[in-house]
This record gives C-alpha cells, sequence and structure tokens, in this order.
C-alpha cells in the first residue's frame, strides 16, 4: 500500500485512510499483543497518516474486528492492557494435495537457491501455514525444514557476515571436545548433507573448514572489516561407476567418461572434507591423483579396517 502512495499522487481514489488504518491495526494485532499507545505510536510513524488516534477510537477498531468473526484477546503485561488475535476468518482453504505439491515444490527449491533466498520462502511458508485452514501444513513443513534446528536470526546474521568475509568468534560446540571458542573469516552458509554449515577459514587449523550451524552455541565478537579468504585448493581426481553419479557438489566436474565408468576433478578447500566426501562412494571410489592425497586416503581406509577387526 505504501509502495503504491510513494509512486503516485495521493488521492483517495488510491486509497480509503480508514481502510489503511484498519488494515494497520489488523496486522499489529495478529503479530502479538499490543497497548492502545503503541498502536497509536505505529499510526503516528506513518508518515502519510501522522494522527493522533484515541483509545474510543482504537476500541471502535476492536470492536469492528469482532463483529466480523476476529477472536480479539486482552491480557495485561505489567499493569498495561494488550490486545491480539488469535483467530479470524481470513484463511487460505488448502487441500491435502495442493499443500503435498508446496511440499515437492520446498524440497526443490533447496537444491537450486541460496540460503538468503531459501530463507525468503521458508518465512514465505511460515507465513502461508499461519493463514490456512490446513493445520497440519506448517508441522509437514517443519519437519522437511533445514531450518529446524537452527536460530534464525543467527543464520541470517551469519548470511550479513559472509557477505562480508567478515571475522567472527563463535562459541562451538564440538561433539568430540565440548563447548570452545572458535575464530572463523566466514565465506558462506549452505546446506550440505543435509544441514545447514557455515563454511570459512579456520584460524585454529588454519585452513578452510565448515561447522554445523545447530552447533554454534553464540557469537562472541564480530571484526566488522572484511578478510581475505586464504584458500588453498587441491585438485583431487577420483572415478566411480556411472550409475552411482546422482548429484555432483559444485566444485566436482566430469573430465572423462565412458560407458561405464566416470572420471571426475574435485577442487577441495579441505582435505578433511574431501575424504568425507569420497568416502560417501566407499568401496565404489577409486583415487587417482594427487598421490599424497591418494597415499592419505589409502592409509584411512587401512586404519578404519583395523579399527574393525579390533573392535
Amino acid at each position: 500500500m505504501e509502495d503504491i502512495i510513494e509512486e503516485r499522487e495521493i488521492t483517495y481514489n488510491y486509497m480509503s485512510f480508514t481502510g489503511y488504518k484498519t488494515l494497520l491495526i489488523f496486522s499489529l494485532l495478529i503479530n502479538g499483543p499490543k497497548s492502545f499507545s503503541e498502536i497509536a505510536d505505529v499510526i503516528k510513524s506513518k508518515k502519510f497518516l501522522k494522527d493522533d488516534v484515541s483509545n474510543d477510537t482504537l476500541r471502535v477498531y476492536i470492536n469492528s474486528f469482532k463483529k466480523i468473526g476476529c477472536d480479539v484477546k486482552r491480557v495485561k503485561q505489567n499493569g498495561v492492557s494488550k490486545y491480539y488475535i488469535t483467530k479470524h476468518p481470513f484463511t487460505i482453504s488448502l487441500s491435502q494435495g495442493q499443500c503435498d505439491s508446496l511440499l515437492k515444490l520446498y524440497k526443490i527449491l533447496v537444491k537450486n537457491l541460496c540460503m538468503k533466498d531459501l530463507l525468503c520462502v521458508y518465512n514465505f511458508l511460515e507465513k502461508l501455514g499461519n493463514i490456512t485452514s490446513n493445520e497440519n501444513f506448517i508441522n509437514e513443513i517443519k519437519k522437511i525444514s533445514f531450518m529446524k534446528d537452527v536460530d534464525i536470526n543467527l543464520l541470517k546474521y551469519f548470511i550479513t557476515c559472509c557477505e562480508n568475509n567478515y571475522k567472527v568468534n563463535i562459541l562451538y560446540n564440538s561433539p568430540n571436545s565440548g563447548e570452545k571458542d572458535i575464530e572463523i573469516v566466514t565465506d558462506k552458509v549452505e546446506i550440505y548433507n543435509n544441514k545447514i554449515y557455515l563454511f570459512g577459514y579456520g584460524m585454529e587449523y588454519d585452513e578452510y573448514c565448515k561447522f554445523p550451524l545447530s552447533r554454534i552455541k553464540k557469537i562472541n565478537a564480530v571484526d566488522i572489516n572484511s578478510h581475505y579468504i586464504n584458500s588453498n585448493v587441491t585438485k583431487i581426481v577420483y572415478k566411480i561407476p556411472n550409475y552411482c553419479i546422482k548429484e555432483l557438489d559444485e566444485n566436482e566436474t566430469i573430465i572423462d567418461k565412458n560407458s561405464t565408468v566416470s572420471t571426475i576433478e574435485m577442487s577441495a578447500e579441505n582435505l578433511f572434507i574431501a575424504k568425507q566426501r569420497l568416502l560417501e562412494y566407499g568401496y565404489l571410489c577409486t583415487v587417482i591423483s594427487p598421490q599424497q592425497f591418494r597415499n592419505d586416503f589409502v592409509k584411512l581406509l587401512q586404519d578404519m579396517k583395523e579399527v574393525y577387526q579390533n573392535g
């Protein structure tokens, strides 16, 4: 509504100021308890209104919401009466088939959108869930969402940090050593192995690394100066059967292929992450080069075999 006003001459042909205030008050009440003074302050802050609204006038709006079918509740917080809407008739009816289609669409978008856009989609679906008559929709979204174990505000802040390559000091709950402070130059936030990870250059081990966002407890400090990501890329070449190839990572490219086997080149910034990736293929993967990485990978497999034999 405000966008329309900013682009055109303000006339009553374009909007009803009473209607605008009604929508504004309605949106405030469905987002949580608000006192009359809080509502009046918001109305007065709008440059197209700037009205002083009396308590009696606001009571008229409240009663009007009740008459059209809204369930308006009143609570007292610190001795002040506040109002909010718990239910309203303006719902969207979604069949189970439509809900299933939206869930399938969400799963597809997860693989093709950046984290910032994916967050917008998740927020849209969450809002849609709040106004649909299908009560199971939002629960199903949360079940398949990669956001379910993540602090959304923390995620938003890390997206900003990564856009500017800020250096951050985080409190990380390591599965092996417990909680500890880690310093990292942030690079990107992405989904990896069905979880959201923070990628960047770790100062502790002087290498590119990743941390599951669900294990980051808080941010201790932020250096808002942009930093250079010191990234040493290793080109790893390996072979796998064609039927194993479902989806390559963005740092992988097929460099040769015959009727049965594909040769793939991986650009690896972190050799530990690269080994994890190759281990997913099990015995079907053969590392070709570089020789030192091949030797290290064979040693890893031998160590794993020894653990199982002695276990």
